[in-house]
């Protein structure tokens, strides 16, 4: 079972560091956050 939480935290991280990644290129406009693409 812990192994199975573990593949679900490590997919909430790749998540979050695609979010991240977009944050600083600037592709998260409907976030709030604003790069230079909206």
């Amino acid at each position: 079972e812990s192994k199975q939480k573990n593949l679900v935290h490590a997919s909430d991280g790749v998540e979050r560091a695609k979010f991240e990644i977009d944050l600083l290129f600037g592709k998260n406009c409907e976030s709030g956050y604003c790069g230079g693409c909206c």
